[in-house]
């Protein structure tokens, strides 16, 4: 007999029920949760993608389809009930769950054009058609180089290509529109800008600048000195060595436009004067020397002691108190060089409050002139 009734609890702590619901866009179902026995002391609920539990408890739980599918989508609950074993008059606690297979009744929605064929710079609205108003549509481009879209279905011709334009109505399946934008071979090239300087290491690139408007090529890119730079088909640019070196971009139809590109090293070292001193509340810019001198870095700064003297980002001192302050630049490849920042009174009459009042009056007095020219 205990045999029997080990066997039964075991049964009914592996009980698995199922349910099947079949569930419009936007609408939702009551999902009813009943032990075999007893009552359900907890229950945890989860989800697939494109539903939402928007209510749950141990009676049961709400469940929206808030995004079209094809196929199946599950709610599960696994949840511990409590129950009287009419064995024993004891309670006893069972584990449970419960599938909930849900369909989606998906609407069909139409799209005006399923086709386009627009020059460069050319704009057209698609728009569509749909009963069940849930949800916000969504529009993307496979290829926003060739052809963009804005939320309200405008596509914007960029250049020559094909892209597909995806509407997602959120409550039926997606809808596609091919667009081709013609091909303007282009009469002149050029490069934005005319020279760049990157660091040994760094990545930078040159802009294709092609006449007339809405002109567009493939481009083919080469380096005069892969030493110093080198450049991939994408045209992205890296600095190797210290050095100049050629960027050519040559386009299907020979046209061809070259840049130049200097490399230039991170600093051996970094120097700041050994003191400064700055009256309290002025301000005052440190400006770092690199050595060799052609050398390039970005900097951290540090004020050691900020009660007395902050910096920031750009160099820039402020004094706040009197007293000394120590502070500390870095440079990206960790070069470092402190000063001894010493802020003190301002004389009579010329602290920062008084002199940005007489800034602000010579201010004043400059417009009224420029007025009475």
């Amino acid at each position: 007999m205990k045999r029997l009734l080990f066997i039964l609890s075991a049964l009914l702590w592996c009980m698995t029920s199922f349910a099947q619901y079949n569930i419009e866009v936007g609408s939702v179902e009551y999902l009813p949760l009943e032990p075999p026995a007893g009552y359900v002391r907890s229950a945890n609920w989860s989800c697939d993608e494109g539903l939402v539990l928007t209510d749950r408890s141990e009676a049961g739980a709400i469940v929206m389809v808030d995004h079209y599918f094809s196929g199946a989508a599950y709610v599960n609950c696994s949840y511990v009930y409590e129950y009287l074993g009419s064995y024993d008059n004891n309670y006893h606690a069972g584990r449970g769950t419960k599938t909930y297979r849900i369909t989606c009744i998906g609407e069909t929605v139409t799209i005006s054009e399923t086709q386009l064929n627009l020059n460069p710079g050319e704009k057209h609205r698609l728009t569509f058609v749909r009963k069940n108003s849930h949800g916000t549509p969504v529009w993307t481009s496979s290829n926003t180089n060739v052809a963009t879209v804005n939320e309200s279905g405008t596509v914007t011709a960029v250049k020559s290509g094909h892209a597909v334009i995806t509407l997602d109505p959120i409550v039926g399946e997606p809808r596609f529109c091919d667009v081709t934008v013609i091909q303007i071979d282009p009469e002149s090239m050029s490069l934005e800008p005319e020279s760049i300087t990157v660091k040994a290491g760094d990545k930078s690139r040159f802009t294709c600048i092609f006449k007339p408007s809405g002109a567009s090529s493939d481009v083919t890119w080469t380096s005069s000195n892969e030493s110093v730079a080198t450049v991939n088909s994408s045209g992205v640019i890296t600095g190797v060595s210290e050095g100049s070196a050629q960027i050519t971009a040559a386009s299907e139809n020979g046209l061809m436009a070259v840049g130049t590109v200097e490399v230039v090293p991170l600093p051996e070292q970094v120097m700041l004067p050994s003191g400064q001193e700055i009256r309290l509340g002025y301000q005052f810019r440190l400006n770092p020397e690199l050595i060799p001198a052609n050398a390039i870095s970005e900097y951290e700064w540090e004020s050691e002691n900020p009660d007395v003297a902050t910096i920031d980002a750009s160099g820039k001192i402020k004094g706040i108190s009197k007293g000394s302050a120590i502070i500390n630049v870095t440079t990206e490849n960790g070069k470092t060089a402190s000063c001894t920042v010493t802020v003190t009174d301002a004389p009579e009459g010329m602290d920062y409050r008084n002199a940005g009042a007489r800034m602000d009056a010579l201010k004043s007095l400059v417009k009224e002139s420029l007025k009475n020219l």
